[in-house]
C-alpha cells in the first residue's frame, strides 16, 4: 500500500505489524517495514514522523549488525528526502545506497 499511493491505510498497517514484530523480539525485518513507514508518513507529509522511522531503521542496522536491507533503507531514506522540506540531503542517501550496493 506504501507504494500504491495508499500511504494512510500502509501506516497503519504497517504500525501494527511492527507492534507484532516487536512482541516476538524479532528485528531481522524491522528495517525494511520502519523505511516503507517512513515512505508512507512522508507521503502523508509526516516529514517527523518519517525522519523519526529511518533514525530508528539506522540504528537498528548499526546495533544488530544485519545489513541485508541496508540499500534499500538508503535508496528509501533518498526518496522521503525529495519529498521533504530538505532535499538536498537526498543525493547523500542515494551515493550512500549505490556504494553499498
Amino acid at each position: 500500500m506504501a507504494l500504491t499511493g495508499k500511504a494512510y491505510e500502509a501506516a497503519q498497517i504497517i504500525t501494527s505489524g511492527i507492534s507484532a514484530l516487536r512482541s516476538t523480539g524479532s528485528t531481522l525485518w524491522m528495517p525494511l517495514w520502519m523505511s516503507h513507514l517512513a515512505r508512507a508518513y512522508a507521503d502523508l507529509h509526516q516529514f517527523s514522523d518519517a525522519s523519526r522511522c529511518i533514525g530508528e531503521v539506522m540504528t537498528t542496522i548499526e546495533t544488530t549488525k544485519k545489513r541485508l536491507y541496508e540499500v534499500d533503507v538508503y535508496r528509501i531514506a533518498g526518496e522521503v528526502a525529495l519529498l521533504g522540506p530538505e532535499p538536498d540531503v537526498a543525493e547523500t542517501q542515494f551515493e550512500q545506497a549505490v556504494s553499498i550496493a
